[in-house]
């Protein structure tokens, strides 16, 4: 790989873990949330439905936007909108419509990654493959990340410092993006 080959799976390999790691956060936390918020399991679970769909049914309207706007201005707009919306979730985790409705926008936003990265990666990477194989063990890694650090996170500090971490990670992918040149909007 060149040096902007390198430079574009750096920022896209940091998306995808960051985007399995948004989706990841809460299952780790609903055992927490079912004592904080005095309810049943089911109810507790149920707060993430609009997150998860919304994950999935952008995707396509997200890729719309991406011809449209280019990976990078997308990506950006991914790395804060979840940023903030796990922040308003650490303010709200004791808000069953607030937790649901910043869950839902963590949803929103993490749904950027997968047309707007893997296009960016199919469009200006030569070995496709092999760049879509390491994409996909950084996806892989978000997955199995998520749970450990949101559990520890909550153990030693709470709910709130859960979310605030999921803020704080997603916050800097926008310092990737900037600390790392590109020749594509």
């Amino acid at each position: 790989m060149n040096a902007q080959e390198r430079r574009i799976m750096t920022i896209t390999c940091f998306g995808h873990f960051m985007s399995h790691f948004n989706m990841l956060v809460f299952p780790a936390v609903v055992l927490p949330l079912t004592k904080l918020l005095n309810m049943e399991m089911a109810a507790v679970l149920g707060l993430s439905f609009w997150g998860y769909l919304l994950f999935g049914i952008t995707t396509l309207p997200w890729g719309m936007a991406t011809d449209r706007f280019g990976p990078m201005r997308l990506l950006l707009l991914f790395y804060i909108g979840a940023g903030l919306c796990g922040f308003c979730a650490a303010f709200w985790v004791d808000s069953p419509t607030g937790l649901m409705l910043s869950l839902a926008g963590i949803g929103l936003f993490s749904g950027i990654y997968h047309p707007a990265g893997l296009g960016w990666i199919s469009k200006d990477i030569r070995r496709v493959s092999i760049a879509m194989g390491y994409n996909g063990m950084f996806g892989n890694l978000g997955m199995a990340a998520a749970p450990l650090l949101t559990g520890l996170l909550t153990w030693l500090w709470g709910l709130s410092a859960a979310f605030i971490a999921l803020g704080i990670f997603n916050l800097s992918g926008a310092l990737v993006l900037f600390f790392f040149p590109k020749s594509q909007n």
